[in-house]
């Protein structure tokens, strides 16, 4: 049985002998351009042609052979402008911090101040900021911060794709589908929640979900209408050959949901809704997945009734134990990650415990199936080889079957 065929009864929730693995498939459980490095040198697997995709987050491009080597079932299908609308059609060779050489988008030139910060300018506004010795981008530029009365809204125009991102997405996806035997995850973003932050700044966000209602309905319809034609526009021309869409919005805090579940109901949900559901009832193959940092255990009813498929869960913060979310959930729906704790456990155990602590969140998780194995978030750059390869090596044992 081949990775797509295994991974579509998964999402249909058919048996099969085994567990699904990704590694890579969404901007979520990726690896930093730093520890990718480090791993194809611990392999001894060639180097010159690793990429930088994800400007922000610093992230790799994860090749098929890493996949294969850490018996991933999943390829990412690859926006062409996913940060600060630089395009990565096009690459140039660059340096690493650390000395070593990458290839980076051509069109990504950030300008270097006095204080040694990388700064990117999106039409001569400051939009984000690396700092001198930094590992990521931080987000500067709120294009809606000043903004007060919905009229203000009238020249806000949300980000629509351009024909040529919807034909290098539509081409990505049919080379991944004609050359790889792999399912295909859509990495599109679709952030309502997250979005709203960097667009209005954090703190006028909060306020105005709250004391602004009429403000934020018409931002989040403005928003959601170009995300439905955005999805659309990728959908018709590659939908069938699409297995999972990747969705973002950080919900969550350490401790707690950021907003209560009535907010979410009545200013967050309804755009995550008909997102989800335009999908649903239009390309009812494609499976949606909501990547969520934090503890949002009691959004997750609300989160499952709006129509997401699967969840991409933090753990071991407050409510969010694998057993106590399996148990919960488990019935109504799937969950992708939670097979290493990288916050705190990873960094902090040996490997022999690390290795002990994926087995007991497999059990945890795989139980009735409807589980994708993967760790929590993308692995930073300080995370050794040695580490990758406990986690993914004993996550590959229970690959063909759980035992």
């Amino acid at each position: 049985m081949t990775s797509r065929e295994k991974v579509r009864k998964m999402l249909n929730r058919q048996p099969f002998e085994g567990m699904v693995i990704d590694i890579g498939g969404m901007h979520s459980d990726g690896m930093a351009i730093e520890a990718y490095m480090n791993l194809r040198k611990h392999l001894n697997l060639a180097t010159d042609k690793v990429r930088l995709y994800d400007i922000c987050q610093q992230l790799a491009y994860i090749d098929e052979d890493i996949v294969d080597y850490l018996g991933g079932d999943f390829m990412l299908a690859h926006r062409m402008r996913l940060r600060y609308g630089i395009s990565c059609k096009e690459w140039r060779e660059d340096t690493l911090s650390s000395g070593g050489k990458c290839w980076v988008p051509s069109e990504l030139d950030p300008e270097i101040d006095a204080a040694g910060n990388k700064n990117i300018y999106v039409n001569g506004h400051l939009e984000a900021r690396m700092p001198k010795n930094g590992l990521y981008y931080d987000q500067m530029g709120h294009v809606l911060e000043d903004v007060e009365e919905i009229e203000e809204l009238d020249g806000y125009i949300a980000e629509r794709f351009e024909q040529d991102e919807i034909d290098y997405i539509a081409e990505e996806v049919n080379h991944l589908y004609n050359h790889t035997d792999k399912a295909i995850v859509f990495g599109f973003g679709g952030s309502i929640f997250e979005q709203g932050q960097i667009d209005f700044n954090f703190e006028n966000f909060y306020a105005n979900l709250l004391l602004e209602p009429e403000l934020m309905h018409t931002y989040f319809s403005k928003l959601t209408d170009a995300y439905l034609y955005n999805l659309k526009s990728v959908l018709d021309l590659a939908g069938d050959k699409i297995d999972v869409i990747h969705f973002r919005d950080d919900l969550g805090t350490q401790i707690a949901p950021q907003i209560s579940v009535e907010t979410y109901c009545n200013m967050i949900k309804p755009y995550h809704s008909k997102m989800f559901q335009f999908v649903h009832e239009n390309y009812p193959n494609v499976k949606c997945m909501l990547h969520s940092c934090g503890a949002i255990f009691d959004l997750l009813p609300e989160i499952i009734d709006a129509g997401a498929d699967l969840i991409n869960p933090q753990i071991n913060i407050t409510g969010m134990e694998p057993e106590k979310l399996k148990a919960a959930y488990g019935d109504k729906l799937m969950f992708w990650g939670g097979g290493a704790d990288m916050q705190i456990f990873a960094l902090n155990h040996s490997l022999d415990e690390l290795r002990e602590h994926v087995e007991q969140n497999i059990r945890a998780f795989s139980k009735n199936g409807g589980y994708v194995f993967t760790q929590v978030h993308n692995l930073q750059a300080n995370v050794s080889p040695e580490t990758v390869l406990a986690i993914y090596e004993t996550a590959k044992k229970y690959k063909d079957a759980l035992g």
